[in-house]
């Protein structure tokens, strides 16, 4: 069997998607999202960093960062490339500043969340908000976690927080999560937050050069709201 670890990450970038050349009803329909739309945007870049515990803090990450995370994701190579395609495209710290930049207009524009894992005061990992559709009011959201950390509820505990400030502060309505059928550590992470199985997205990722399936998790704002009266 396939060794298995914490790993999921969208393989689509992100994107403000109106669904392509609208109508005058299906305009008029979109601007009755254009106060969400703004207000949205408007939360997602006042906010900097999002306390998950005593433990763990998701913020975003600084040209400073550089050298620590690309020292993390290259003493977790063997581990990260079994699940995600991007990791053989992170080379060298120049790389990673590349990375920050990106993660800076994502900032500045509102269409993403903090990224940058901090455990402990570590830099530990990353769990991110991508394909950020504010007219359909759904994101996706991507982790990985250092190997030597896994099995301790962390990522679990991060994402919900994510959970939380996409649903109850952006309002939006669905959060997706994709990941390799096999990596079983990584499949328990939406199973334990609730999400609904949806089906498999077929040869959806390119692999060191091998097509490989995902397997598609969705958690809706009801489903959320649920779990919020239950708990």
């Amino acid at each position: 069997a396939s060794p298995q670890g914490q790993g999921a990450w969208p393989a689509g970038g992100r994107h403000i998607h109106p669904g392509g050349r609208l109508g005058w009803e299906r305009a008029a329909r979109a601007l009755l999202t254009l106060k969400f739309t703004i207000s949205g945007l408007l939360e997602m870049t006042k906010v900097t960093e999002i306390r998950v515990d005593d433990d763990i803090l998701l913020r975003w990450p600084t040209i400073a960062d550089a050298e620590d995370i690309f020292a993390l994701i290259d003493s977790n190579r063997d581990h990260l490339s079994r699940w995600l395609e991007w990791v053989e495209t992170v080379r060298s710290v120049e790389d990673e500043r590349r990375w920050i930049e990106i993660c800076a207009r994502m900032q500045s524009e509102g269409t993403g969340t903090p990224p940058v894992l901090v455990y402990q005061g570590v830099t530990a990992g990353s769990v991110g908000t991508e394909s950020f559709d504010l007219l359909r009011k759904s994101c996706e959201i991507g982790y990985f976690l250092s190997e030597h950390l896994q099995g301790r509820g962390i990522m679990t505990r991060a994402c919900r927080s994510i959970l939380s400030f996409v649903f109850d502060t952006l309002g939006m309505n669905r959060v997706q999560i994709r990941v390799m059928p096999q990596n079983m550590r990584s499949i328990a992470i939406p199973r334990r937050l609730g999400f609904v199985y949806e089906g498999v997205q077929r040869q959806a990722q390119l692999l060191h050069g091998q097509f490989y399936d995902f397997a598609v998790f969705s958690l809706l704002a009801s489903e959320w709201a649920n779990q919020k009266d239950s708990a």
